[in-house]
């Protein structure tokens, strides 16, 4: 080998490994080789990237020099005057009930921000409202008045309130939650006496027996994609859950927590359930093993909502406004939605990716959370 072969191979050597630091000659075809060899380095390690990507064993960041995704406002519903005491989108997300202490409910089409109409029910304080999976028939749960069931369409009465005797107009029933399955067949009803029932929605009839076990009124309920399972809320800060085709409890969570469970979710599937304790924080829980998972979030939200994948739970508080939060770290996913803090109630669409915010000045915000949750 001659001394020029083997000045041009230490040369290579020195390119691939740092470069060449020296500042005399360089060969042009060693630094033809050199370039070769890097961008050859360069697509095998883009390729590695790609198929760590692709596997789930690298998250997928997208472009890191754009900026972070944020929740962008789609529309303003206005029209309440008074302070919105419940909010839920139907299944199909395509109609926003709204309730408020101006004695309306108003329901909206969600996807055009357009009023639909308004349901006169006469009442000062609906206590909870729910739209049922198919979007044809809303229930409302006035405080004292029974429970009112209207058709979405007509916007009218679907016959009398549901009343403590079967078949009669007998005593109204002391409502505080309301739910429809997710077959839309059944209604749960919280009652201030701290059972639940659960009622056929095309008769107006009770069905089964009453779910016995608060011993104070049922604040929220929530029912399992299946329809299978019931979650409930008491105002000891208990949550309990149930076999609905049983009528049998199967479990209650320890909170260890005083006051009352005002907010409850279940994930998409079911395997989570979230807990807003008022004033204090949220609970994520197991539902097969009814562990908690992790430390609770220091909050005071009042009502909460998952995302329809269930990988982000949105959180509603007067005071901290509208959070965006992880659920497998439990950490918050930006900053707080919107420059208003003042926000009392969360709904998230099952479907697409659409939030709805009940503010305390009487409106509700809709969001486009496209990119976050």
């Amino acid at each position: 080998m001659t001394v020029s072969a083997k000045t041009d191979m230490v040369v290579l050597a020195k390119t691939i490994s740092g470069g060449v630091h020296h500042h005399g000659w360089r060969s042009p075809r060693v630094l033809l080789i050199g370039a070769a060899a890097g961008a050859m380095l360069l697509v095998v390690a883009l390729v590695l990237v790609r198929w760590l990507t692709d596997s789930g064993a690298l998250p997928a960041t997208g472009n890191p020099l754009a900026p972070p995704a944020t929740a962008r406002e789609t529309g303003i519903l206005s029209g309440h005057t008074g302070m919105i005491t419940g909010m839920k989108f139907s299944g199909n997300g395509q109609v926003l009930a709204t309730a408020s202490m101006d004695k309306t409910v108003r329901l909206w089409d969600a996807p055009n921000h357009r009023e639909l109409g308004t349901l006169a029910t006469g009442l000062v304080n609906p206590n909870g409202v729910a739209v049922s999976q198919d979007g044809r028939t809303v229930a409302v749960a006035p405080s004292g008045r029974g429970v009112q069931l209207w058709d979405v369409a007509s916007r009218k009465q679907l016959g009398e309130s549901l009343s403590e005797t079967e078949g009669m107009r007998g005593m109204p029933i002391m409502a505080m939650a309301v739910e429809f399955s997710p077959d839309s067949r059944l209604l749960a009803v919280g009652e201030l006496s701290g059972q639940v029932r659960l009622w056929d929605v095309a008769s107006h009839r009770r069905v089964g027996k009453p779910l016995v076990g608060h011993t104070s009124g049922v604040f929220a309920m929530a029912f399992s994609a299946d329809g299978r399972v019931l979650a409930t809320s008491g105002g000891n800060a208990t949550v309990r859950l149930w076999d609905v085709t049983s009528y049998q409890q199967l479990g209650q969570l320890p909170l260890g927590s005083f006051g009352f469970v005002q907010s409850l979710a279940l994930s998409p599937d079911g395997r989570t359930l979230a807990c807003a304790v008022s004033g204090l924080n949220t609970q994520l829980w197991d539902v097969a093993s009814r562990q908690r998972l992790g430390e609770p979030i220091n909050n005071s939200a009042t009502s909460l909502g998952f995302s329809s994948d269930g990988k982000r739970l949105v959180t509603a508080s007067a005071g901290q406004g509208v959070q965006l939060w992880d659920v497998a770290s439990r950490e918050p996913r930006g900053d707080p939605i919107g420059s208003n803090p003042a926000a009392t109630h969360v709904s998230y669409s099952p479907v697409g990716q659409t939030l709805a915010t009940g503010m305390l000045d009487n409106s509700v915000r809709l969001w486009d959370m496209t990119g976050l949750g």
